[in-house]
């Protein structure tokens, strides 16, 4: 890992990691694909006083950089190295996590590694995971109006009854951060009490 905080930017595998806000607690968001670090902006702007913000574009989604498909052991062990790096010894929000359950009869081409993956068993596959149980409270928003979800309503309905997570269905499509941005962010600042 080459770790080294140079300002509000680190680099870890190469990948540079934006850290904007103060305090010690930390709020780690993490974007899908086509997307940047920089789908982030409008929440940042509404958390920086009262979390430490950390973005950073998925391995393999910047476009000035090398494209290649990773597992999802290799981008879960990237999240810990960007966790353990920003926040030693202390547990995260995970601001966002999607997954991929939609039939392989409903791809094209225009899809992206995280389906290639999926349905072809390449690169470590999806196939075998566990199900994703965050430790740590969790905060789900996603746009109801979106073709495909991406998780099971079942799996949302066992995560709102975790003490502290919370799940929010926004009347919008995929980019719920875009298309309500000050909704979105109301409902961030009222989870973590800050408001």
């Amino acid at each position: 890992m080459d770790g080294q905080a140079r300002g509000r930017l680190m680099r870890i595998d190469g990948v540079d990691i934006h850290i904007d806000g103060e305090g010690d607690e930390v709020v780690v968001m993490i974007h899908g694909w086509p997307d940047t670090w920089r789908l982030w902006d409008a929440q940042v702007r509404a958390l920086t006083l009262h979390r430490r913000c950390v973005r950073f574009t998925l391995p393999g989604f910047d476009i000035a950089g090398p494209r290649r498909a990773h597992s999802m052991r290799e981008l879960i062990g990237f999240f810990e190295k960007v966790v353990e790096a920003v926040s030693p010894g202390r547990p995260d929000t995970m601001a966002r996590w999607l997954r991929v359950p939609s039939d392989m009869k409903d791809s094209g081409s225009c899809m992206n590694y995280p389906y290639y993956i999926q349905w072809t068993g390449t690169h470590g596959s999806y196939r075998q995971l566990a199900a994703v149980n965050p430790s740590c409270p969790m905060l789900f928003v996603f746009g109801r109006r979106k073709p495909v979800l991406f998780h099971a309503p079942a799996w949302a309905d066992r995560l709102a009854a975790r003490p502290g997570s919370r799940v929010l269905a926004m009347d919008t499509r995929h980019w719920v951060m875009q298309e309500q941005p000050e909704a979105v962010n109301a409902a961030v600042l009222d989870w973590l009490g800050l408001r």
